[in-house]
């Protein structure tokens, strides 16, 4: 869990480049740049978050593989929730931070689309290497 909050800090780091765009354009009036901004916070965000899912569930595949029955179960649940548990808690610090807006919505959509890459990564795991590919397998 403590590595799940670390990477919230990865996210929050990710999603600045979308932020200063939205933000930093305001002032020249380009109409498109919040929503330039606001996409480019998304696919930062959710390229992070998916790196993160990506790393726990290549882990999890090792530390369960020779385990049956429910602690199978109970293991991929647990992976489950520490996978998609940095948008969560970026949600909820950035709902504190009003100023950080562009990552606080794009955070909320993060979170449930973490949880389809979630589940896409666990049906098909050959998704996992279009573009995450160079996550260390533990």
């Amino acid at each position: 869990m403590f590595g799940a909050a670390f990477w919230t800090l990865l996210l929050r780091l990710s999603g600045a480049p979308g932020e200063l765009l939205a933000k930093g354009f305001r002032w020249a009036r380009i109409p498109a740049a919040p929503a330039l901004g606001y996409l480019l916070s998304l696919a930062g965000q959710l390229y992070v978050a998916l790196c993160f899912t990506a790393l726990l569930i290549r882990a999890s595949q090792h530390h369960l593989a020779g385990v049956y029955g429910v602690t199978y179960w109970v293991g991929w649940t647990v992976t489950f929730f520490v996978a998609t548990a940095p948008p969560l808690i970026a949600a909820f610090d950035w709902a504190r931070q009003p100023r950080l807006a562009v990552q606080h919505v794009s955070v909320w959509v993060t979170w449930p689309l973490t949880m389809i890459g979630y589940t896409l990564f666990m049906r098909r795991p050959e998704a996992m290497q279009l573009a995450w590919n160079w996550v260390p397998r533990l």
